[in-house]
């Protein structure tokens, strides 16, 4: 049985304590759990049961393979593409063992796709474009093999997020240190030790990340590329990834009970670490 644990096993990066930390687990979830919500519209709005997918940055794949399951009544054909011959093979060994036929995997350099013009009528890059040190160029691409009237769900790290930071730190001064005093009548230390695992230090997020920006810039930049942008949403929680919030759990309960309730609102890319958007090709009506 192929599971995400011998993956880890396979790839000792991601053991490392971002992959393993509460909040960041919450954040993986929470982006696929909403670009599934979003796939779930567009394809039951849809009358043409025979689609083609394709993910950009599909690593091993366990994104279609899910999608694969939860949308089995459509006649889907899926294809995942990565720079990363380690994540591709396993994708592949995993299509082979389970004997799923109609997803492919492709070792393909996302700014220069290989398929041809109007290939696919739903394209999803997650936690892509912010490598691109040029990220105009994989727009252009996405464009370029896109159906007219297709769609595109892309999601990044949020670069203008200020708001939830600042209702964190307001929650945080005025009631998490006076409960946290009450309940084990010590201050909390803010100075909080590094984690360490098998004797790395770890420090931080980043993972070639070239390209953070805020909704605003990205705004810009994909409309320039051609699209149109049908909604903004936020994903991904609050914050992620912080040792001090898995180590406080209160912090993090917090923090997922106030993204659950600010997820509603109109504007919840302002609280979110991650932004969605959901885009089409600009001269393409939508009704």
């Amino acid at each position: 049985m192929i599971d995400n644990y011998n993956l880890n096993e396979s790839f000792p990066g991601d053991t490392e304590y971002y992959s393993q930390s509460f909040s960041n687990r919450y954040m993986n979830w929470k982006r696929r759990h909403t670009i599934i919500s979003a796939l779930n519209k567009l394809l039951f709005r849809t009358q043409d049961k025979n689609l083609r997918i394709l993910e950009i940055g599909c690593f091993d794949g366990s994104l279609i393979f899910k999608i694969n399951r939860l949308f089995s009544g459509f006649d889907i054909s899926f294809t995942g593409i990565d720079l990363s011959p380690a994540g591709i093979s396993f994708a592949l060994k995993r299509k082979s063992d389970e004997q799923i036929k109609n997803c492919d995997f492709l070792i393909m350099d996302a700014a220069k796709l290989s398929f041809a013009d109007n290939s696919f009528d739903i394209i999803i890059a997650t936690e892509v474009i912010e490598h691109f040190p040029a990220p105009e160029l994989l727009l252009c691409e996405i464009l370029r093999v896109l159906k007219p009237d297709g769609k595109v769900i892309i999601t990044s790290p949020n670069g203008g997020i200020v708001f939830s930071r600042f209702i964190a730190s307001l929650f945080w001064k005025f009631v998490i240190k006076p409960i946290f005093f009450i309940t084990s009548g010590r201050k909390i230390i803010t100075e909080y030790p590094q984690h360490s695992l098998n004797g790395r230090t770890e420090e931080g997020i980043g993972h070639g990340h070239v390209s953070v920006k805020s909704a605003r810039a990205w705004k810009v930049i994909m409309r320039a590329a051609g699209f149109k942008i049908n909604k903004l949403s936020g994903t991904g929680g609050l914050v992620f990834g912080d040792p001090f919030i898995d180590t406080h759990r209160i912090m993090f309960g917090f923090s997922i009970i106030m993204d659950t309730l600010l997820e509603k609102l109109p504007y919840s890319h302002l609280t979110s670490e991650i932004l969605q958007f959901e885009l089409s090709k600009n001269d393409y009506k939508i009704y």
